[in-house]
């Protein structure tokens, strides 16, 4: 069982800052060299013994001493923090193995979270059966404290059930006639305020219901256990594994899969219940990049037409470290000024990320770091007017903070309502009762009690160049006077925009994913129904783009959790502020829209498209969620009903809770997000998610195109987001699909075939419901489900459509035969309802 702490989770990410060299808001992740560890204030941590002649101290830490311990062949380090120290330290040492001509060295990095006290919250299994009424569940079984009893805090998700808290006791019922794996993620906390969260994963069992065999087929990565869930508790193992074992989580009928130490490659292991009952699993194992110990990645900026010097070595753990060898990148000329330094010159007006790679070793040992090189000129969004908000009397502050300096604002036309100043420079300034730094700061101070639209216009130039731009402002003085002296200026919370990058989008709802169960103080005064920045205390946590975790509680309540969606959709697509140009780094990994079902289409006919990232050659790994946008205005027909749907067989929401949203705009455009809630990553390929929309019956308005009797049609998706689970977000190919469309009024209904029948979601989960649309023209009649010995179990008459609903409450996991009537003909379809 794998227990998620808060308590760790926040100093992984606060370590993110350590590694970077340049704006946190822009810098993308690497996976991290440290070992995150929580120690107690006034202890003494030891560090395992190492076989090793030599340890040396190479970074020493800020709030404590750090010292070798032992003798030659049992080395150990030894940190002592402060007297009464609490917070973040780090300590980075290097260890010879042995002396000689060829002396083994290695490096060891700690990051150590010291705290008055820790807690330890652990996941727990357990198994219910289907249609159970309310259940105990201690799930603080495992749980304990350094410090006291535990209590619970919140329950932050509840997944396929209900959750009723009673003083520290968590009931939980499933959702009537459902199977299959349910999900309560938790918070503890102890009673000097330190907390941590966990999953109770629930086993719920149909066992009057169990499809005889099965094959499981699942994935997980290099070192990481992952779990198998098994329909019924009496299975027992019949072959084992061969590159690990299994460990039967108690009588819950969920299994976990425990590989070797570093071992890959693709294992088979299989469990038998009586005789006739069986599941083979075929577990895929796949390899992990091992963390640099002594180069670090670089991400460096320059504006269009200007060069750049820098130093690689300048983060790196070890310095003065001869560089061994190194790449070149395209659309530009580096030079190597010796040691750690180089100087780029990108080519005429480029634009866009290049970068190369450099190699040093050090008495054997080789390393090599990127180095990503952002060449723009960071211009801030003008695709249209910022539409901003203020409150009445309170200030706004425009902070444009990007990671080149040499950038300033002019006023190119003077607002009505209000006065606008511009700071030239770096420069601190203090507004209202905050002080507020930053370059080029941009302040507007509405006059007194004035309310209303107010506008102006900004020109962003780039020292030396003469390609400036507009941007233009509208901004919307709320009938809101905020009852406080000292109003919010800098670092507020605006509801929805839980990353706080200056806009609300699913960008959000990844990050929210990723720290479901944090907790922290509330807030006093909450509004969910105006849109302005709200003051909020710091919470002792980070995000991992360095930006405060108080901006993911977007309700105010303290907690982080489902309900904090309601914000990013009440305020999505709002900004309040300006957004630079994106120049997250690209990752080629294959994104495809496959046609799961055939044209050529017709008004009224559905088209569904499955979402498909990587390749079996090339898989993701490490993934934690996705952000994703289709967009349909590019083409004169129109559509409706355009879905996406969550699957239950994807390999990215795999044994984890997970949290999906969409939002839909006037049928041109489908933005959606799927995200686990776990805070580990997934490894695999192939289907995550798929998209459905029907095309409109005024299709005989279309002007069309020459006399061809079809016509292609495009549907783009847009700079795909993924979010990994060492924080990194990265933007992956974009890709479209063409769908063909008949012509008019020509061969209206086309031959029936079997192809024009789709069933959808497909694997699906008990109790969930499915679709099934039949196209070309045709209607459905009846459909009629039967089990694998043909007993008819359930039938819908009459229904003299194109599209049908079923509830699937009654069935539980196994494979079933949709017979489905149409008025062209019968089709007969397996349904897959998995556990």
């Amino acid at each position: 069982m794998s227990g998620k702490s808060i308590l760790l989770v926040f100093f992984a990410l606060t370590l993110t800052l350590f590694l970077s060299v340049s704006k946190t808001t822009f810098a993308q992740s690497a996976p991290s060299p440290y070992d995150d560890l929580s120690i107690l204030s006034n202890s003494v941590f030891e560090s395992e013994v190492y076989d090793a002649v030599m340890l040396m101290v190479i970074k020493h830490p800020s709030n404590g001493t750090a010292r070798s311990k032992g003798s030659s062949g049992a080395r150990f380090l030894e940190y002592t923090p402060d007297s009464n120290f609490v917070g973040l330290d780090s300590v980075s040492i290097e260890v010879q193995l042995n002396w000689g001509a060829n002396p083994v060295i290695q490096w060891y990095h700690f990051a150590f979270d010291v705290k008055e006290s820790i807690v330890f919250a652990y996941d727990v299994e357990f198994a219910i059966p289907s249609n159970s009424d309310f259940t105990f569940l201690d799930v603080m079984m495992n749980d304990s404290s350094t410090h006291g009893d535990l209590s619970f805090s919140n329950i932050s998700l509840v997944s396929k059930g209900m959750v009723d808290l009673v003083a520290d006791s968590l009931f939980f019922k499933p959702l009537a006639d459902y199977s299959g794996v349910a999900y309560v993620t938790y918070s503890v906390c102890d009673s000097l305020g330190e907390c941590a969260s966990a999953n109770a994963v629930i086993n719920v069992i149909d066992s009057a219901n169990v499809v005889s065999d099965y094959d499981i087929h699942i994935s997980t990565m290099k070192n990481r256990n992952v779990r198998v869930l098994l329909p019924g508790e009496e299975f027992e193992l019949s072959l084992d594994p061969e590159l690990g074992v299994v460990v039967q989580q108690g009588s819950t009928g969920i299994w976990e899969y425990r590989p070797f130490q570093n071992v890959i490659g693709l294992d088979t292991f299989s469990f038998e219940m009586y005789p006739d009952y069986h599941r083979n699993v075929f577990v895929k194992i796949y390899d992990t990049p091992s963390p640099n110990t002594f180069l670090v990645d670089n991400f460096i900026y320059t504006p269009k037409n200007q060069d750049v010097s820098f130093d690689v070595q300048e983060n790196d753990f070890k310095k003065n470290v001869s560089i061994n060898s190194f790449t070149h990148p395209e659309n530009g000329v580096l030079s190597h000024q010796g040691s750690g330094n180089f100087h780029f010159v990108p080519d005429s007006n480029f634009t866009g990320s290049t970068g190369f790679s450099y190699t040093a070793c050090i008495l054997g040992n080789c390393e090599t770091a990127k180095v990503i090189i952002f060449v723009g000129d960071l211009n801030p969004q003008n695709s249209g007017t910022y539409e901003l908000t203020t409150t009445k009397n309170r200030p706004l502050v425009i902070n444009y903070d990007v990671p080149i300096s040499n950038f300033s604002f002019n006023l190119t036309q003077d607002p009505e309502l209000g006065e606008l100043v511009i700071y030239p420079g770096l420069d601190t300034i203090t507004v209202g009762c905050s002080e507020v730094s930053g370059n080029n700061l941009v302040v507007y101070t509405p006059d007194t009690d004035v309310i209303g639209l107010d506008e102006f216009e900004l020109e962003y130039c780039i020292d030396g160049s003469q390609d400036c731009h507009i941007v233009k402002i509208e901004l919307t003085i709320l009938d809101l006077l905020i009852d406080s002296s000292c109003v919010c200026v800098e670092n507020c919370v605006w509801p929805g925009d839980v990353n706080h990058d200056g806009v609300v989008d699913m960008r959000d709802v990844l990050s929210l994913g990723y720290y479901i169960g944090s907790v922290g103080e509330a807030r006093d005064d909450v509004d969910l129904e105006n849109w302005y920045g709200q003051s909020a205390t710091d919470w002792g946590q980070k995000q991992y783009n360095g930006q405060n975790l108080k901006h993911a509680d977007t309700d105010g309540d303290g907690i982080v959790q489902v309900q904090d969606t309601f914000a990013i959709s009440e305020f999505y697509n709002r900004v309040h502020t300006l957004l630079a140009e994106e120049s997250l780094q690209n990752k080629p990994y294959y994104v495809g829209l496959h046609e799961s079902t055939s044209g050529p289409y017709q008004a009224g006919d559905l088209v569904v498209l499955d979402v498909v990232i990587g390749t079996e050659n090339s898989p993701v790994i490490d993934l934690h969620g996705l952000a994703l946008s289709f967009s349909f205005s590019n083409t004169p027909f129109s559509f409706n009903s355009l879905t996406a749907n969550e699957l239950t067989s994807s390999w990215l929401t795999y044994d984890a809770p997970s949290l999906f949203m969409q939002k839909e705009f006037d049928n041109q455009q489908l933005d959606f997000a799927l995200t686990r809630t776990d805070g580990f990553g997934a490894a695999g390929f192939g289907l995550v998610t798929q998209v459905s929309f029907i095309v409109e019956d005024d299709i005989d308005g279309i002007r069309w195109v020459g006399e061809s009797e079809t016509q292609l049609v495009e549907i783009l998706l847009d700079a795909p987001i993924a979010y990994f689970a060492n924080g990194a977000e990265f933007q992956l190919p974009d890709t479209n699909a063409f769908i063909e469309m008949l012509r008019p009024g020509r061969n209206a209904q086309k031959d029936f075939s079997d192809d024009l029948i789709t069933v959808f979601p497909n694997p699906t989960l008990a109790g969930n419901e499915v679709n099934i649309h039949v196209n070309g023209g045709y209607s459905i009649e009846l459909v009629e489900i039967y089990d694998l010995q043909g007993r008819m179990l359930h039938n819908v008459e009459n229904i003299n459509g194109n599209s049908t609903r079923l509830h699937l409450d009654e069935l539980s996991s196994g494979i079933y035969l949709l017979r489905i009537s149409t008025d062209g003909g019968i089709v007969t379809r397996k349904l897959s309802i998995q556990h």
